[in-house]
């Protein structure tokens, strides 16, 4: 079991980092009872040459964390500055506070001066000072988490319609580079990286200017007292910090395992116990015995799974013991440090010496949580920019515009020339030498048996997939130049039926690409649909009728109460998902691409294997109303059985084993080929 670190303050959240390499650092090994314990101790000088590791190389994906920082002002050029002011006040709020601890521990060192009126001096403005800054920190806090939040919506707003185009129009197929389904609800584009880099910048400075201003103090202050007071805080303090381990891994990222017989025997007859799956089963074998057996031969164990899972492996006593005594309690360090300081003033020395340290501590903290360079959060920012380098071009000037007016205004002309297109699958021949041509306003179908690369034919003319040679011309021109927005808008395609339709209501599936937030009215869905064939379903459970309902993460969370549980699910009855057959699911899509022709009136329409489990009535009923609704359209028709659309085509393509065959129905049938049979065994059935 892997277990992440995640060590935090109060008031920072520190995005994951990058594992440290095995290679750099070693691997070690710790024992707890039946467990054993595999981590890789963090580096202390990576922690802090971290953000200048390639000093004094610039790294070479820096422009692209610039980049990110300036698109990101371009964006929300107030909300973005307004977090930075907020992460400069936060992180350097400890510099105000050392400061004024610093100097309050100065003034406590001779007499403490009154104002005339006897009543103030410098000392309270100090602390009436210090309470105002507490209270700006708090104001300010509050006002980060309200620009982080809406920073997250700006970049959701900006950068996803990118990524949603980059991943509609990219060639590569389940890249790792774009967001995960279920990543909507946390997924903010490039927000972790500019995170860091705030952090990182924010930390860096604060370290830098608090080094500054004890070394500043320490020339200037010729008390003796002053002088050791610097040296513990800004010296001796740090560095006990920098060798303490927060833990038995030292805060290292672990993994744990046991190899246990018993434990894992045990593990396994609890499973098998409590498991309704076995239940009947075991009651018959009498487990019980067998668990008391086992649990005895393992006896008590410590610690158990769930406190190594919680990041609970404490360090030695040792390491406690010297961590209080050190660190823990102040007056103690005072008293070490100044044993002749007078006792008048040492309280209130070890309470200002105690802000003070918690201010340098604080940062250290931070310092220390810094397990990947400056280096590591600009080549992120490097990656992430890759998929928006995935997005083909699109049309450059000079390049006409398609369609091309002088082509035909009704049906697309589509030529295939020595096409070869590869397999995935080893043991199948590839697809090539595939060569016809469909003239405007024909209509070509293509048969086959099962597996007989139909659907790659398909899949080739909205460039869903890529030959590996050969030339495909639409309209005489060369596909790869037309783009692929434009030439998808002159076509209706219709490929096999999915596993499931969109999580979306039954209009919207049927509307889906089209609408745009206009309302077509009812009626033109309404023919849409009894084109389909889905008029009926429609009419029984409704348009707003959702296949699969996507939960959001309130609808997921568990909730208080019975009462907080039914308010929400009254409020979420309408979005119940329906149970769909996959005949059903075949006439919304055929409704759909219905729709597409109603609205859009494409030039070409493309028909797939998508009626697989519709009765052969039906399936010729939808298909007739493809051809009496068309106006002069190409259609390209793939089928897996031959009928009276596939006997009146103007070309049949037939395809088997790679191999094609192609004429006319009676052609076909006179050259007494693999069509020929398909045709007679169709007669037979």
């Amino acid at each position: 079991m892997l277990v992440k670190r995640v060590t935090g303050t109060p008031n920072h959240y520190i995005p994951q980092s990058p594992q440290i390499s095995s290679k750099r650092h070693g691997l070690r090994r710790l024992r707890r009872g039946i467990f054993e314990i595999a981590f890789e101790p963090p580096s202390r000088r990576y922690v802090f040459l971290g953000c200048v590791s390639s000093w004094p190389r610039i790294p070479p994906s820096v422009p692209y964390a610039a980049r990110l920082l300036r698109d990101v002002f371009s964006i929300a050029p107030l909300t973005f500055a307004t977090y930075i002011l907020a992460c400069l006040w936060t992180t350097g709020s400890s510099i105000l506070s050392l400061y004024m601890a610093i100097m309050a521990v100065d003034l406590m060192s001779g007499p403490i001066q009154c104002g005339n009126d006897g009543g103030t001096g410098p000392l309270p403005a100090l602390v009436y000072s210090f309470m105002t800054s507490t209270l700006v920190s708090t104001l300010v806090e509050r006002m980060k988490k309200d620009t982080s939040m809406s920073l997250r919506g700006h970049l959701r707003r900006y950068f996803l319609p990118q990524l949603v185009r980059a991943k509609l129009e990219a060639r590569v197929v389940n890249d790792a580079s774009y967001p995960q389904p279920w990543q909507f609800e946390e997924v903010a584009p490039g927000w972790a990286i500019i995170e860091q880099l705030c952090f990182k910048a924010s930390v860096s400075c604060v370290a830098f200017i608090q080094a500054c201003i004890l070394l500043s103090l320490y020339l200037k202050k010729t008390s003796l007292e002053f002088k050791l007071l610097v040296v513990f805080g800004g010296i001796y303090y740090p560095i006990l910090l920098y060798t303490i381990p927060s833990d038995g891994v030292g805060g290292a990222e672990y993994t744990f395992w046991t190899s246990n017989s018993h434990y894992r025997r045990l593990a396994a007859l609890y499973t098998l116990i409590f498991s309704p799956k076995y239940e009947e089963d075991i009651r018959k074998d009498e487990y019980n015995k067998e668990y008391e057996k086992t649990s005895r031969d393992l006896g008590v164990h410590r610690p158990d799974a769930t406190a190594l899972a919680s990041n609970d492996i404490p360090r030695p006593l040792l390491w406690d013991l010297w961590s209080c005594a050190i660190l823990d309690l102040p007056v103690l360090a005072f008293a070490l440090t100044l044993p002749w300081s007078s006792p008048t003033n040492c309280i209130a020395k070890s309470i200002l010496l105690r802000l003070m340290t918690e201010s340098i501590r604080r940062n250290v903290d931070l310092c220390l949580q810094m397990r990947s360079t400056f280096d590591d959060t600009c080549r992120q920012a490097e990656k992430f920019y890759v998929p928006f380098t995935k997005i083909p071009v699109r049309e450059e000037l000079g390049v006409p515009s398609f369609p091309n007016p002088a082509a035909s205004s009704k049906g697309m002309k589509v030529q295939f020339s020595d096409v070869r297109v590869t397999r995935k699958d080893a043991e199948r021949d590839d697809l090539r030498n595939l060569s016809f041509i469909v003239h405007p306003g024909q209509i070509v179908a293509i048969v086959g048996p099962n597996a007989s690369d139909k659907s790659t034919v398909l899949k080739l003319l909205p460039r869903l997939i890529e030959p590996l040679s050969g030339a495909i011309l639409i309209d005489d021109r060369a596909i790869e130049s037309i783009n692929s927005e434009a030439l998808r808008d002159s076509m209706t395609v219709l490929l096999q039926t999915p596993d499931d339709l969109y999580p979306i209501s039954l209009k919207e599936n049927i509307t889906f690409g089209l609408a745009n937030g206009k309302d077509f009215g009812l009626d033109l869905v309404d023919h849409a649909a009894r084109l389909g064939g889905a008029y009926e379903l429609t009419r029984r459970l409704g348009y707003d009728a959702i296949p699969t309902v996507v939960p959001i993460l309130g609808q997921s969370m568990g909730a208080s109460s019975k009462a907080a549980v039914d308010a929400r699910n009254s409020a979420m009855s309408t979005r119940r998902p329906v149970q769909l057959t996959r005949e059903e699911m075949q006439r919304i899509l055929a409704s759909r691409a219905f729709f597409r022709i109603l609205c859009n009136s494409p030039r070409l329409v493309v028909i797939g294997d998508a009626f697989y489990d519709l009765d052969p009535v039906t399936e010729t009923n939808i298909l007739n109303n493809f051809i009496s609704l068309r106006k002069g359209q190409s259609i390209i028709y793939a089928a897996h059985r031959v009928n009276n659309i596939v006997t009146q085509a103007d070309l049949i393509l037939y395809m088997e084993n790679g191999l094609v065959e192609q004429g006319t129905h009676q052609q076909l049938l006179d050259a007494g080929g693999g069509y020929a049979a398909m045709y007679a065994t169709n007669r037979l059935k």
